[in-house]
Formats: C-alpha cells, sequence, structure tokens
C-alpha cells in the first residue's frame, strides 16, 4: 500500500517475473481543494471540479465506482510533447451544467473553465470528455482544449463565465463575460442562436452602433437558468439587471433591476422563482412569470459563495466567505437555521431527496456529505433564527489501546 500528497491510496501487486509492482487498485480524490460541487440525477452521484484541473464523479453510495472523467488520451500527448500531462489539461472548472434526460444518447454535461473563451461538453455515460466544444461562430479559436495547446490565452472578455442546460438535455446556453449569452445543440454542437436585446434609438446610441443589437448584458454574466419546458430563460449580470427571455425565439420578454452586480444564481424551474446574490450581500427571490419580488433575505456579512433552493421549493441555502451556511424559509419569509461550517463553504449541493448535503471547504481537499436533522434526526430539535449551530467535521483521536474514537459531526 502508498499513499501520497496527490490524495490518492494506492494497492500494488508484485507478480511480476521482474519483481516490479503493479497497480491493483486505488481510491483517489482531488488533489487540490475543490471549489465546486453538485449532485447528479437522483442524488446517489457528485460531480466536482478543483484546483487541480481535474473533474470527478464521486458515488454517494459506492466508493468503487468514483471516478476522474477523461480528458482524451492526456498520457499519450502528455509523453508525445515531453511535458507533463498536468499542463495539457482544461483550466479549472468555474461553472458547470448536468441533466440525465439524454444521458444514453450523447453529452449531457457543460462546463465553463476560467480564462476559457468555449464552454466545453462531457458524456458522463463514457466518463469521457465530449466531441463537441461550443463557441460562437466567426471566433477565432483561443487555448488549448482538447487540442492541447497552450491554456489561458482566451481574453478575460471572451471568458465563459456561466452555463446552463435545458430540462430535455437538447440545449445547451453559455454566457460570457462580455455579456453575450449563445445556445448551441447538445447533440451537433452548432450554434442556434444569440440572446440579444434591440437598440433603442436613444441620445447616447452613436450614428455607428445605432440599430444594432446589444448583448444580454452590459458586464459579465453571472448565473442562467431555464425553465423545464423551454419556454423561458433567465439571465443575471454583472450590470444588475435579471432579464427573461423568450427561449426559442431568443427576445426580451421582461427585465427586473435588482439594484446591485449579480454574483450568483439559483432557479427553482417548477415554481419559476429565481433567486440572485447580488454584490450588497441581500439575497432576492424573483418571480419570472409574473416579473416581481417576492423575498427578501439579509444576514450574511460577506460575500455569496454559493446558492440553491431545495426540491420542494421550502428552503433557500447559501453560503458566504463569512463562515456560514445559511437556510432561510421561503414560505415562511424567515431566517430557519445558521451553521458554522468551521471554515468557509465554497460550494454546496443539497441532495434531491434533501436527506445529504455536499459541502466543499476552504483549504480542504474532501468533499463533506453532511446528513438532514428533519430526516436523520430530531427535527424538532430545530428552532428557527439567527443562533449559529456549530456542525463541525469529526476530529479524529487515537486512544492509548490504539482504538479510534472521534467525535461525530453534527448534522446539518
Amino acid at each position: 500500500m502508498s499513499a501520497g500528497r496527490d490524495n490518492a491510496a494506492k494497492q500494488w501487486v508484485l507478480d511480476g517475473a521482474d519483481g516490479a509492482p503493479r497497480l491493483l487498485r486505488f481510491r483517489a480524490g482531488h488533489a487540490a481543494p475543490p471549489a465546486l460541487v453538485r449532485h447528479y440525477g437522483a442524488g446517489r452521484a457528485l460531480l466536482s471540479a478543483g484546483e487541480d484541473r481535474t473533474f470527478r464523479l464521486f458515488s454517494a453510495v459506492a466508493d468503487a465506482q468514483s471516478r476522474e472523467l477523461s480528458q482524451r488520451h492526456l498520457e499519450r500527448r502528455a509523453k508525445r510533447a515531453r511535458v507533463a500531462r498536468e499542463e495539457l489539461r482544461l483550466p479549472r472548472v468555474v461553472a458547470l451544467a448536468a441533466g440525465d434526460a439524454r444521458e444514453r444518447d450523447w453529452a449531457n454535461v457543460v462546463t465553463a473553465h476560467a480564462g476559457e473563451a468555449r464552454a466545453f461538453t462531457w458524456r458522463l455515460a463514457h466518463a469521457v470528455l465530449g466531441e463537441h466544444v461550443l463557441e460562437p461562430p466567426g471566433r477565432r479559436r483561443r487555448g488549448g482544449g482538447a487540442s492541447g495547446q497552450a491554456h489561458g490565452e482566451a481574453a478575460p472578455r471572451d471568458a465563459v463565465t456561466a452555463v446552463a442546460l435545458s430540462a430535455c438535455g437538447n440545449f445547451a446556453v453559455v454566457g460570457s463575460a462580455d455579456g453575450a449569452v449563445h445556445r448551441y445543440n447538445m447533440q451537433s454542437g452548432l450554434h442556434r442562436g444569440e440572446y440579444q436585446r434591440q437598440a433603442g434609438g436613444g441620445d447616447a446610441a452613436s450614428e455607428a452602433t445605432a440599430g444594432r443589437p446589444s448583448p444580454a448584458h452590459d458586464g459579465a454574466v453571472a448565473g442562467l437558468a431555464s425553465d423545464g419546458a423551454n419556454r423561458w430563460l433567465v439571465s443575471g449580470g454583472e450590470d444588475g439587471a435579471l432579464r427573461t427571455w423568450d427561449f426559442k425565439r431568443c427576445g426580451l420578454t421582461g427585465e427586473l433591476g435588482v439594484g446591485a452586480a449579480v454574483q450568483r444564481l439559483a432557479c427553482h424551474p417548477a415554481s419559476g422563482l429565481v433567486a440572485v446574490a447580488p454584490a450588497d450581500l441581500m439575497l432576492r427571490i424573483y418571480d419570472v412569470e409574473a416579473q416581481r419580488l417576492v423575498r427578501r433575505f439579509e444576514g450574511h456579512l460577506d460575500r455569496v459563495t454559493d446558492l440553491q433552493f431545495s426540491e420542494d421549493c421550502r428552503w433557500l441555502l447559501s453560503s458566504s466567505m463569512d463562515g456560514t451556511l445559511r437556510v432561510w424559509d421561503i414560505p415562511g419569509s424567515q431566517l430557519l437555521q445558521v451553521l458554522d461550517m468551521g471554515g468557509v463553504v465554497t460550494s454546496l449541493s443539497l441532495s434531491p431527496a434533501q436527506d445529504l448535503l455536499a459541502t466543499t471547504g476552504q483549504g480542504s481537499r474532501g468533499i463533506n456529505l453532511w446528513a438532514n436533522q428533519l430526516i436523520y434526526g430530531a427535527g424538532g430539535d430545530i428552532v428557527p433564527g439567527s443562533r449559529v449551530r456549530h456542525a463541525h467535521l469529526p476530529a479524529l483521536a487515537v486512544d492509548p489501546e490504539g482504538e479510534e474514537e472521534g467525535a461525530a459531526a453534527r448534522a446539518a
């Protein structure tokens, strides 16, 4: 057995004629802290990405099914170029969207990567990088991607910052730092339209740009989401606008002013509710159909790192750089619980069954799973309020007789 700084444990067998060790089995995680985690499908699997530039699938029930998604012949390309394979990996994932509706047919995951002007597709059924790279027509290819060239050549203005996948699995929507939002077909990888605002013809428009449509936002796109029937698409940007679009016609149908730059966006398609985390730290929930504000939540003291609705739309979960994870009661319009996770939570994901919460932490290479007290514990002990509850990880110790003993982590 061997273990190293790569966060892997490997078992070797010495059965060769020359006595050289042969890898028999191994378990591995992220070599650097993961910063993004999402439940996949029914919640039995987790998709995660980290600073080590890997994209991994973890099973929540059988660790033997966990694996790293292949970036297509990295080892062979690295030997040919005589470089370390880490240098040929795609940049770290900054946003992802996945759906299991078309898992057996074509690529069903789309990712955005730091500094990359293109979005990449993945075939989760084969655990491999997809054959299509999503890029607007006419844009010069930049960065290495799957071709193995150098990364980071894409200008920050062109970098993809947000992605979304339609419920049917046929379309991917990609937002960029320049405010552009494009739609692609996942099966063919072809460009299927751009969401643009028609020119208003005011005094601010110069003669050179008069009559030309404007991109979806005047700053970077922070989040994208669509409903389950492909009727509307909602986008939030750094320009402080929350815009609703006709999904098929790519036309603007509604606009709401948030009042501050949108940094995070979450959507509950069945109810038509969209939550945003702006720079002013006040969480807001909007009704997309009615085009109105329905809830405001205050409490975070620093930038919000992640945001998610529960499956039944009764809770809104948010994590922040202030070191807390907060659960908000949407129908009751109140703070349900404040959890101190022992560090900054960089990403969170509540399973569809709402029984397990997955989190990633700053400086931690693990993905933590927390049990929901309302299902596995004494739910009656939860009293709504701002009192901070500590939910730290187990602290393992070894007693004099050599037996491990530890304090169990409090359930989330």
